[in-house]
């Protein structure tokens, strides 16, 4: 199930300099464990950080393809710049998604997360005709993610002990 879009966000500076970059073929964690990574980084906080990933998706088969992250706590996703998905929003793990039509060809994706306090975790997934219509982790499927610098990103300098992501 697809929860709706809130216009309540986390209000996460998703521009912070990142503290620490790396390789992951697809974006899915540990559920309820905070973002530890998988594996985690040294210096990388399990809370009050915020991630982001880029690369380009290689789309073989023309058509409607539905987009959805799960997310404790926020997350935006954008296809060719454009955001398709907002679950930026201080919450338990809920599904957000929507349907993009995609042509044959390459297709950037990028997924901006903000975890808070308490667990968290973010799951993106796609499904199309390049999947037979399954939800599938993106980059999960072979040379479907084909951008050599694909990394993750994560900025941990918006946040200390002290703050907070404000959530009103």
């Amino acid at each position: 199930n697809i929860a709706p879009t809130s216009s309540v966000t986390t209000g996460a500076d998703y521009g912070a300099v990142a503290n620490a970059t790396r390789f992951d073929q697809v974006i899915d964690t540990v559920p309820g464990g905070g973002f530890i990574g998988i594996p985690p980084i040294p210096g990388i906080n399990a809370t009050q950080m915020i991630a982001q990933w880029s690369g380009v998706l290689n789309i073989s088969g023309p058509g409607d393809y539905i987009f959805e992250t799960r997310t404790d706590d926020g997350s935006i996703l954008y296809i060719d710049g454009q955001q398709v998905v907002s679950n930026d929003v201080g919450q338990g793990a809920t599904t957000r998604g929507s349907m993009v039509p995609l042509e044959t060809g390459l297709h950037s994706i990028v997924v901006k997360f903000a975890q808070g306090t308490g667990g968290g975790e973010i799951h993106t997934t796609y499904s199309g005709p390049d999947t037979a219509n399954a939800s599938v982790l993106v980059g999960s499927i072979p040379n479907t993610v084909v951008s050599p610098d694909e990394k993750l990103t994560i900025a941990t300098n918006k946040f200390n002990a002290d703050d907070e992501i404000n959530y009103s």
